[in-house]
């Protein structure tokens, strides 16, 4: 049997179906339900039920501080609208009769990583997860760091600029693929409603795939658009590597795939890290989740694996 992994981001939601070797089949994605709790409730239910003969449990991987042991979310980035202090895990089991886990996002992509892709066996790790919000794991000994409210990572409202405040002025508006497609339609003096940003799926929208065209065919509102969003990003890294001292920073969510990306960021973090570098140290290495975007479906799973099946 499998399981149902859901992950909840601000503009869509990835589905599949995965087993206990962390193979991924079924794969899609969907519009964000933003709408109201049931309407959150009846996707998961629906999804459930077309492969009911195939699940014996479902995993969900969500923004925002989230009490995994309960189910209870506190808080949930995008959703907090619908979904606010409540005990969704039990909601949903009541929905669909099948047992339920809950993980915030960013920690269930680093489980992943832990699990099966690029942070075996590595005791100090982060995985900063770029997609239409930005998400933080942090693996310190070895251990998941949750933090005493398991809001440990949760760096989205962070403040950039001291006396600012604002989505604008916060790493969730900075850093994220938002904040960058916001950015761009600035550049070109569009509307950022016309991007496919956070809550921004329904219609012909202008994606991060198309924006890259931009960016190889040489148009330069778009090109230094990207160059600031990348030295925002170095900025953040190199923050979490001076916080946390990990052996290996890793990169996920969808813009991971793409190869210029990964080539740009990690040229200009071996430019900065050589100017911050603490002599004698290791050198802090930055590389792409091995489960890329895949990573929060596949951590949402161990979680459910770990508590119903003590698999490893």
């Amino acid at each position: 049997m499998k399981l149902l992994a859901l992950d909840f981001g601000g503009t869509f939601v990835k589905r599949a179906l995965i087993d206990e070797n962390a193979q991924l089949t079924e794969k899609g994605k969907d519009p964000a339900p933003l709408e109201s709790l049931d309407q959150f409730l009846q996707y998961i239910a629906d999804t459930a039920d077309t492969y009911k003969n195939e699940i014996e449990g479902i995993a969900v991987s969500l923004p925002g501080v989230i009490d995994t042991e309960r189910g209870f979310v506190n808080f949930a980035g995008r959703y907090t609208g619908i979904i606010l202090l409540c005990e969704l895990g039990r909601m949903i089991e009541e929905k669909t009769g099948l047992r339920v886990t809950i993980e915030n996002d960013a920690k269930a992509a680093i489980l992943a990583e832990m699990w099966k892709g690029a942070l075996q066996n590595t005791k100090d790790a982060v995985a900063l997860i770029i997609g239409s919000g930005i998400g933080c794991g942090i693996i310190m000994d070895g251990k998941l760091r949750k933090g005493h409210n398991s809001a440990a990572g949760e760096i989205s409202p962070v403040t950039c600029r001291p006396g600012q405040t604002g989505l604008e002025n916060s790493l969730a508006g900075i850093a994220s693929m938002t904040g960058f497609l916001t950015r761009v339609a600035e550049a070109k003096n569009m509307r950022p409603e016309e991007f496919e940003t956070a809550g921004n799926a329904e219609g012909n929208k202008i994606g991060g795939e198309e924006v890259f065209r931009w960016i190889e065919a040489g148009d330069e509102e778009t090109a230094k658009a990207y160059d600031a969003w990348l030295k925002d990003l170095t900025w953040l890294i190199n923050m979490l590597k001076s916080t946390v001292d990990p052996e290996k920073i890793v990169i996920g969510g969808g813009v991971s795939n793409n190869e210029r990306f990964m080539k740009d960021l990690s040229d200009y973090y071996e430019t900065y890290c050589n100017f911050v570098q603490i002599p004698g140290a290791d050198v802090c290495r930055l590389e792409r989740c091995e489960y890329s975007a895949d990573a929060n479906l596949a951590g949402a799973a161990y979680v459910w694996l770990q508590k119903y099946k003590k698999t490893m």
